[in-house]
């Protein structure tokens, strides 16, 4: 059941995220564009009501919401969530070099795949 939760919770946050990203296509702030910001800060808004703890929320709720919407909508809410947890549980120089790590070394990534193939 865990799975199937998931699966629509994924399927609605990537068209959430298609048509917020439609609606916001044309807006700009310092000459760039604005819409995958504005997803991004809307995702980890509602990943960091989640995170409370003492919030009961259901499994299966979590299992769509979180998991599935959220992850689907936005996987930067995902890695804030990460980075946040990282700092709590290890410390703090080893949350920057995660954030250091995944900033880095995917926007290196993803100019290599795209100047290379």
């Amino acid at each position: 059941m865990s799975y199937f939760l998931i699966f629509i919770g994924g399927g609605l946050g990537a068209g959430s995220r298609f048509l917020l990203s439609n609606v916001f296509g044309n807006f700009s702030f310092f000459g760039f564009g604005v819409s995958t910001l504005i997803v991004n800060i809307i995702g980890c808004f509602f990943i960091g009501f989640f995170m409370v703890e003492d919030q009961d929320f259901s499994k299966s709720l979590y299992f769509f919401f979180v998991i599935g919407f959220l992850g689907s909508f936005t996987t930067f809410s995902t890695f804030t969530k990460e980075a946040i947890l990282f700092y709590e549980q290890i410390g703090i120089v080893e949350s920057l070099v995660y954030i250091f790590m995944t900033f880095i070394i995917c926007l290196i990534s993803t100019y290599l795949s795209y100047k290379f193939f």
